[in-house]
């Protein structure tokens, strides 16, 4: 590293400062998701836990995974946006699905009520 690419305590201190408050965040959903398991969910304490551990777990797994098939370098031709357009199809479907009772909302009457004659 030469003299010029140093980073300058500015940048330290606003780097420092966006991850605490990205950790801020990430700490209170997981303090407010333990408090629906535990207190609403009726979940174990200990069952909720090792739910949350096996999904960092499977998070630690699958980010370098999908990391390296974002970046894989570009075939012939192609520009580095190849690898969005690799995730185009599937994240607007799973994202349909998070938003589908908002847009029909009667589908999900019939859904639960499918299920509770089905089992």
């Amino acid at each position: 590293m030469s003299t010029g690419d140093t980073i300058s305590i500015r940048e330290k201190v606003g780097y420092s400062l966006g991850d605490a408050a990205s950790q801020i965040v990430f700490d209170s959903s997981v303090a407010i998701l333990a408090y629906f398991y535990t207190d609403i969910y009726g979940l174990p304490p200990a069952v909720m836990g090792t739910m949350f551990l096996l999904v960092r777990l499977l998070d630690a797994i699958t980010n370098p995974i999908m990391g390296r098939l974002l970046m894989q370098p570009p075939r012939a031709g192609d520009s580095f946006a190849h690898g969005y357009w690799r995730f185009a199809c599937p994240l607007p479907s799973a994202a349909f699905w998070f938003i589908r009772p908002l847009i029909f909302p009667t589908a999900e009457k019939w859904l639960m009520r499918w299920r509770h004659i089905s089992s």
